[in-house]
């Protein structure tokens, strides 16, 4: 049985591909089952250049993530690390010791401004 033939009987499963195999597999039902110890050897079935193409792109498109999401999350490292340095800095040019009692702590990562976007309870 070819290719083609496999995927129209395939397609018989749904009552859309009923309608489309019919004509070609002929109206007397499903086609023969192939006897035991026929068909291609195990050894040389395999995923092929299409299945190693597939493949390669699927690992490329993962590796082109994972580097994507490695430099935003250097950014975001860095525009932290800016902006506590600018907030040192303001802290020292306004004579600010630090955060009020009880306020938010920049070197605690549980506690939150809630002044700021994205802060508030964690």
């Amino acid at each position: 049985m070819s290719w083609a033939a496999t995927w129209l009987v395939a397609g018989a499963a749904t009552p859309v591909g009923a309608l489309l195999v019919a004509p070609v597999v002929g109206l007397g039902g499903s086609p023969p089952t192939p006897a035991p110890g026929e068909g291609p050897a195990p050894s040389s079935v395999g995923p092929g250049t299409e299945g190693f193409i597939w493949t390669f792109l699927v690992v490329l498109a993962v590796v082109l993530l994972l580097v994507n999401m490695v430099s935003r999350l250097r950014r975001m490292e860095h525009r932290r690390r800016q902006d506590e340095a600018a907030e040192d800095e303001r802290r020292r040019a306004g004579g600010d010791d630090g955060p009020a009692p009880g306020g938010p702590d920049r070197r605690d990562p549980d506690r939150r401004d809630p002044g700021r976007p994205g802060g508030g309870a964690p």
